[in-house]
């Protein structure tokens, strides 16, 4: 719970009893092996990803880098696992969320066959 009384914030709605946030098991991975495992497992966005990060760069600039995560919800008893490429950049949000758009709209016919998998997000 957050130090407000009487008040939660989202993330500890439901939480298991004892799992604090962002423990070990976690929903969300960016160890190199389980980021492999899964990608071995995702052949067309295995083969699709260097071309896909190569394009988000170039739409956000050569100071922006790529982190790659693997999110699965832990609320969920059947939550199927997705690759998530999160951007982190130094430039306002407002300039962010357009080049992101831009990302969606103008790469569509590469990210289509991989958007249930995978998805990109801003930091």
């Amino acid at each position: 719970m957050n130090s407000m009384p009487g008040g939660a914030t989202v993330s500890d709605v439901e939480r298991p009893e004892g799992k604090a946030p962002f423990e070990s098991d976690s929903c969300t991975s960016v160890d190199d092996a389980t980021i492999a495992a899964f990608l071995a497992a995702a052949p067309e966005l295995n083969s699709r990803l260097p071309e896909i990060e190569e394009r988000i760069l170039a739409h956000f600039g050569s100071d922006a880098r790529l982190q790659r995560e693997i999110f699965t919800p832990w609320d969920e008893e059947d939550a199927v696992a997705q690759f998530h490429l999160r951007v982190v950049s130094e430039m306002p949000i407002d300039e962010k969320v357009d080049r992101l758009r831009n990302v969606l709209r103008e790469e569509h016919e590469l990210l289509a066959p991989v958007r249930p998998p995978l998805t990109i997000g801003i930091l």
